[in-house]
């Protein structure tokens, strides 16, 4: 079988320059280099800015964290100082002369009605009858009517917007609406709010 043989001439070029090539081909590896850019800075910057959500996020966990930590020492600290406080020792003891201060309860958030007389007629039937503590009721005293969980003489610092007062439990609640915490005399609700707001949401501190 013969092979064939081709040989180019002694003045042929063996390499193509750009002058060699189409325009039309020229645009269309323009094009694709253009392309082919564009797409590594897309995929760069997607993947910075996935990076820096991750690093937010990370620092947002971190901070939860951090916060998370804080609460479980202030709540071990409150369990130590009751325990302290039941023990019999006192509390102030327990706590560095830096920070003593007298004990404070923690702050609650709740709802008050009142109870007393309404034009001239008893609402609820409070008016002129013996409390749990054994003393007749007085609408005009900043007396309240507390649940079973706060012994009776328990006093509380209640505040209402910007008003605040201060009541110690007398009686005992039969609360007509859920969600009631302290059922406040006429006075005592008087200088917080209006009657007719019947009732409202506030803080409530127990004193002592």
């Amino acid at each position: 079988m013969s092979k064939i043989v081709y040989r180019l001439p002694d003045n042929a070029h063996t390499h193509i320059s750009l002058s060699d090539i189409s325009p039309r081909w020229l645009f269309i590896l323009g094009f694709y280099f253009i392309l082919q850019l564009a797409t590594f800075v897309y995929f760069y910057y997607q993947m910075s800015q996935f990076i820096s959500i991750f690093n937010i996020q990370n620092g947002i966990n971190q901070n939860i964290i951090d916060f998370n930590r804080d609460q479980v020492e202030i709540n071990q600290k409150l369990i130590e100082l009751y325990e302290t406080s039941e023990s019999g020792s006192s509390i102030q003891e327990s706590i560095p002369p830096v920070m003593a201060k007298p004990p404070i309860s923690l702050i609650i958030h709740g709802r008050v009605s009142w109870y007393g007389t309404a034009d001239n007629e008893c609402l609820g039937c409070s008016a002129n009858r013996r409390m749990a503590n054994g003393n007749t009721f007085d609408e005009t005293a900043y007396t309240a009517a507390c649940s079973d969980p706060w012994p009776l003489g328990t006093i509380f610092r209640v505040r209402y917007l910007a008003n605040e007062v201060t009541v110690v439990c007398t009686d005992r609640g039969g609360f007509q609406a859920e969600g009631i915490s302290l059922d406040l005399s006429k006075a005592a609700f008087t200088a917080l709010a209006p009657l007719s707001k019947g009732i409202i949401s506030v803080s409530i501190q127990e004193v002592k």
